[in-house]
């Protein structure tokens, strides 16, 4: 669905947030940049508040490659922490959004 919505000039995120098998997600990945047409993509990571969900676990998956997009989200809901994670962000991508959820 990524590779589609960038081909038909939007833009397309390949969803990580739930992802376990880290070689299916650089696969996956992978086969993204490969494929898309413009720098209209990106990738989504939900920390889920876990240490074993941290940036350091994306940067494992993503292999030292920069993404154009990065959208997070289970990040803690407080300034200073976000403020972190957005500076620790800035070296995985060029554009971070931070996703937040309420319930």
């Amino acid at each position: 669905m990524a590779i589609a919505a960038n081909r038909a000039g939007e833009t397309g995120l390949l969803d990580l947030g739930y992802a376990s098998d880290h070689d299916i997600a650089r696969t996956e990945l992978a086969r993204l940049r490969k494929h898309v047409r413009s720098q209209h993509w990106g990738v989504r990571w939900d920390q889920l508040r876990l240490a074993s969900r941290s940036l350091d676990r994306l940067a494992e998956i993503l292999e030292g490659e920069r993404v154009p997009i990065l959208v997070l989200s289970g990040v803690a809901d407080n300034e200073l922490e976000m403020a972190q994670v957005r500076q620790s962000a800035s070296k995985l991508a060029d554009q971070i959004i931070l996703e937040a959820t309420t319930l």
